[in-house]
């Protein structure tokens, strides 16, 4: 077997972990994404163009944990996603700085993501 097909092997392996806890999450990955890019300490998994649900479902913290979880399982090391082709910071880390002490506390505390209703 050669290792392009070792990598669409265990991409199917992650996919297949995921589906067991986070069926749409694995959904989604399977529709916009491929076999992760490895390096020696990290994945990275690129995503296409995603909905704005899409979006908030892959940036949520529980399923980019689950990710990295299942990622280390199947590839032994951890995963980072990359949505649109660059790799960003997560969602929370990249507007810290904007959010109130209370805001912040509350993200930190139930893992969750902010959203600006206007």
């Amino acid at each position: 077997m050669n290792a392009s097909a070792g990598a669409a092997e265990r991409w199917l392996q992650l996919l297949a972990e995921l589906e067991k806890t986070h069926g749409a999450l694995a959904q989604v990955l399977g529709r916009h994404g491929a076999p992760p890019e490895e390096s020696p300490d990290r994945l990275v998994l690129r995503l296409g163009a995603l909905t704005p649900e899409e979006e908030r479902l892959v940036n949520d913290k529980r399923n980019q944990r689950a990710c990295a979880e299942a990622a280390t399982r199947v590839f032994g090391r951890a995963l980072v996603l990359a949505v649109g082709g660059g790799v960003p910071r997560p969602a929370a880390e990249s507007r810290r700085t904007e959010l109130d002490p209370l805001t912040r506390r509350m993200v930190q505390d139930y893992e969750g993501t902010v959203e600006e209703l206007s």
